[in-house]
């Protein structure tokens, strides 16, 4: 088995691992035969699908610039226009931009939960514990249990209750005259920072990935290295894989 000494060593070539090393130069261990983790696309009968992120976005025009400049010219700049069934009806997201397009009945028993919530909060503020009390604190019980919920529970296969509070700050509150706006079928826009994003023309959102993989220095991402045990010698930190031994600081 070979080994090797470093300062600083990355488990994992996701996202995350592949930034950090073009940012650092250390070098990335990953375990499957290709970089990108959840980033990642498959294309079957001309179709892209892809596994994790599926936009790109960012309220922080560095990161975002960075992002697109990678692609070169393989990047296109879309409109949002993605919806979601719920019961038997197509509503825009964000939903609360288009509940014109609910049933009546849910239409109305969602205005009446949001402003109802709203105006007991304005009254007696409530601090919420997790994602599940953040949802009903701002968005009321009604859409909580409509849409927030079933849809947010699914997609991370996790509880609201048991999401942190640290997930509702990529989630704006909505104005209460957007939402009574759009139950009247007046046309209005949430999350204006993904409004337009921009995405891969070729390769889907594994073709970001594959850029970063490509920008890191010779032999500087390691492959089909699983991690087999990570363990605290003295001063350092002793890495075993399927591949060998690796030392960091």
């Amino acid at each position: 088995m070979s080994k090797s000494e470093t300062d600083l060593l990355i488990l994992g070539g996701g996202a995350s691992g592949l930034s950090l090393g073009l940012l650092t130069g250390a070098r990335v261990l990953e375990a499957d035969s290709e970089s990108g983790g959840h980033s990642r696309s498959t294309i079957e009968d001309g179709f892209t699908f892809d596994r994790g992120p599926h936009i790109m976005f960012s309220r922080s025009s560095l990161l975002l610039d960075c992002m697109i400049s990678s692609l070169d010219n393989n990047v296109h700049q879309c409109t949002r226009n993605n919806k979601v069934l719920i019961r038997d009806r197509l509503v825009k997201c964000p939903i609360e931009n288009d509940l014109y397009s609910l049933s009546d009945e849910d239409r109305l028993s969602s205005v009446l939960s949001f402003i109802q919530t709203r105006i007991a909060q304005s009254a007696n503020p409530s601090i919420p514990n997790n994602l599940a009390d953040w949802f009903t604190v701002n968005f009321g019980q009604a859409l909580t249990d409509l849409y927030f919920r079933p849809y947010n529970e699914k997609v991370w296969k996790t509880r609201l209750e048991d999401l942190s509070m640290t997930w509702s700050e990529r989630i704006p509150s909505p104005p209460i005259e957007d939402v009574i706006k759009s139950a009247l079928g007046w046309k209005t826009e949430g999350y204006l920072h993904q409004l337009y994003y921009h995405y891969p023309q070729k390769g889907g959102y594994s073709a970001l990935m594959e850029s970063w993989a490509g920008r890191l220095k010779p032999d500087q991402l390691s492959l089909n290295e699983k991690i087999l045990q990570v363990e605290r010698d003295r001063d350092c930190v002793v890495v075993t894989t399927s591949r060998g031994v690796h030392t960091a600081q």
